[in-house]
């Protein structure tokens, strides 16, 4: 279980997460996309008459729940609780990545299947720096248009036009180069840092401009996270976390 005091004695909280009982008491997790098996490390205690109830009422093949109490000592007292019918893990940051280039004047020719295997080429390019990513992403009707963002746009399009259609294909500047995102990754998920203990998840994603991002879930923000993040590129970062202070107005 955490020992950490995340928030202050009496400090009103939400957050959504998931449930695990365990000796016939409850604890609050933060959610991934299956169900927890047993404690992890950054499980905290749930009292109070409503999390008494709670032993009974959640499902253990889907446990998930919003939340609502004060903390208190290392443990949250639970006010209010809905059970959730899908987990809250963020998966993608946006509910359908954009293609970040205006389409052809004839419109998008997609492909119909997001997999593809690298070819060689690729492969020099994203050793090169050039080629920082590439992902499908899927159009109105259903097919892929692959997007390829790069440091070098000329240079990364005279090699992708040879590869594929030039209709099917988004090639973008990066707003971040690859040794900056693994930078920033690796000083993250540090297991040295002061918040290696409360984070949970982590990953990437396309933001709302089609840029690959980092996505953080610590179980809460606190000061030194902020800190961090403030030193961060702008967007670079996106913290989501399980549990967030409520405002007191």
């Amino acid at each position: 279980m955490l020992d950490r005091q995340l928030f202050g004695d009496g400090v009103e909280i939400a957050g959504h997460g998931a449930v695990a009982i365990d000796d016939g008491k409850p604890y609050f997790m933060g959610a991934g996309f299956e169900p927890p098996e047993g404690l992890s490390d950054t499980a905290i205690a749930l009292t109070g008459s409503t999390a008494e109830d709670l032993v009974t009422q959640v499902d253990p093949a889907s446990p998930w729940v919003a939340i609502r109490g004060r903390w208190q000592g290392r443990a949250i007292e639970l006010s209010d609780v809905e059970l959730l019918d899908r987990s809250p893990a963020p998966g993608e940051s946006v509910d359908r990545p954009v293609v970040p280039c205006d389409p052809p004047s004839g419109g998008w020719v997609g492909y119909p299947d997001p997999r593809r295997a690298w070819t060689d080429e690729e492969k020099e390019l994203r050793s090169s720096g050039v080629l920082v990513s590439r992902r499908s992403v899927e159009i109105e009707d259903g097919s892929y248009v692959f997007v390829f963002l790069v440091t070098d746009r000329s240079a990364a399009t005279a090699v992708l036009h040879r590869l594929y259609d030039a209709n099917s294909i988004c090639v973008a500047p990066t707003r971040w180069t690859a040794d900056k995102q693994r930078e920033t990754m690796r000083a993250l998920i540090d297991d040295s840092s002061p918040w290696a203990d409360i984070l949970f998840g982590f990953g990437e994603s396309p933001d709302a401009d089609g840029q690959n991002h980092i996505v953080a879930e610590p179980l809460a923000v606190t000061d030194e996270l902020e800190r961090w993040l403030q030193d961060q590129p702008d967007g670079l970062v996106e913290l989501q976390p399980a549990l967030w202070e409520l405002d007191k107005g």
